[in-house]
């Protein structure tokens, strides 16, 4: 699978699923696209909503990361780090 139809068959898919759960959560989910062990991977950058508390408490990013994202899709690793906001 070339890039272009990664990030229509998986990228694209996956944000639409994914982004108002964790949302719903107080944080805001960029995805990009990586390369993990010879294949694409989906590279998801958690930043607070308005409120939220940054850093993100250890249990919640743990919770985002063990039950509300799945640790692969459509074969594809997932990868979560919490980036906190970022000051321009």
């Amino acid at each position: 699978m070339d890039i272009k139809d990664f990030k229509e068959k998986v990228k694209k898919p996956f944000h639409a699923e994914y982004k108002e759960k964790v949302k719903s959560e107080g944080y805001n989910m960029a995805l990009g696209i990586g390369f993990w062990e010879n294949n694409y991977s989906l590279e998801v950058r958690l930043q607070p909503l308005e409120n939220s508390p940054d850093p993100i408490p250890t249990d919640l990013l743990d919770r985002i990361k063990n039950e509300i994202l799945p640790s692969r899709y459509e074969g594809a690793v997932v990868n979560v780090e919490y980036i906190g906001v970022i000051k321009t």
